[in-house]
């Protein structure tokens, strides 16, 4: 987790968010009340030439099905899931899973963190004459 955090320096940056972060519900938009146990958020990492980060905490005593607010299926691989069983939890950068849906359900008391790679840039056409 440590060298993770240290690698995406869109999460370490000495200054605020702002934005760079859009914050989600688990299947709508964001819910600040008291009685809300779950939060969601993108991290934006096109600034410092990383890829993005999709976060998903449910704080809720039952599974909770989460909905990606952000690129589409396929877009994302998921990082982290404490929900899932030792050695199943965290994964080394490069062994990420694909997720080929929008939806994600999570166990409760816990957090997911998905990655999604930047866009490469596409080569211009070369011109024949």
């Amino acid at each position: 987790m440590i060298a993770f955090r240290k690698s995406r320096r869109s999460i370490a940056r000495g200054r605020y968010w702002r934005e760079d972060v859009r914050w989600h519900g688990a299947d709508g938009p964001v819910d600040f009340g008291p009685e809300s146990r779950c939060l969601a958020y993108c991290l934006i990492g096109e600034r410092f030439d990383e890829g993005d980060l999709y976060v998903m905490i449910n704080a809720f005593w039952k599974p909770v099905l989460f909905r990606v607010r952000e690129g589409n299926a396929g877009d994302w691989k998921r990082f982290i899931d404490t929900g899932r069983p030792s050695l199943e939890d965290i994964v080394e950068p490069g062994n990420e899973e694909l997720i080929d849906s929008l939806n994600y359900k999570l166990v409760p008391r816990s957090i997911a963190v998905m990655v999604r790679e930047p866009a490469k840039p596409v080569a211009p056409a070369s011109s024949l004459s």
